[in-house]
């Protein structure tokens, strides 16, 4: 998937389906939202990618800390003498970068299109235990299917022309 074909979703009420599962468009960012902020704002026990739970405990002391703490406090990108320096509290994830796969039913069109989404977050982490989230869904069509599908419907026009000629003689 090439970057400039995913778009945001702006219909609250399109569907997407993730594998079995569907949700309205914004009944699935509301879920991402709310496990987002838990998993940024949460702190001591976190769950890591195998399942097994782990303490994010700072280095020196017996304090827990939460990731939105982590950036809040320490995370500066420093150039040069480190004398100039970006702050890093305030964050945008694009997440998975090349989207997922999955299908959208566009109320629209009443068709489904099968194409990837990735979740776009703006984070602002307000203090040690605080992050504002604004998320938003992007969708890239599959081209291929989308081709092949007008290539289909050119082919039924093609055979209804010819089937009315046959008719009118």
């Amino acid at each position: 998937m090439r970057e400039e074909n995913f778009r945001r979703l702006d219909c609250d009420d399109d569907i997407v389906m993730l594998e079995k599962d569907t949700f309205t468009v914004a009944r699935l960012k509301e879920l991402l939202t709310n496990n987002l902020k838990e998993l940024v704002e949460k702190t001591g026990q976190q769950i890591d990618r195998d399942g097994i739970k782990c303490s994010l405990i700072m280095a020196g002391t017996n304090h827990l800390a939460s990731i939105s703490y982590l950036f809040y406090r320490f995370c500066r990108l420093a150039i040069t003498d480190k004398s100039i320096s970006f702050d890093l509290s305030d964050i945008r994830l694009v997440i998975p970068p090349t989207g997922i796969d999955c299908q959208l039913l566009d109320l629209e069109s009443r068709k489904w299109i099968v194409g990837k989404i990735r979740v776009v977050s703006d984070l602002k982490i307000k203090g040690l235990h605080s992050a504002d989230i604004n998320l938003e869904l992007e969708f890239s069509p599959d081209l291929t299917n989308l081709t092949e599908e007008s290539t289909n419907e050119e082919r039924l026009d093609d055979l209804r022309a010819k089937f009315n000629q046959l008719n009118e003689m």
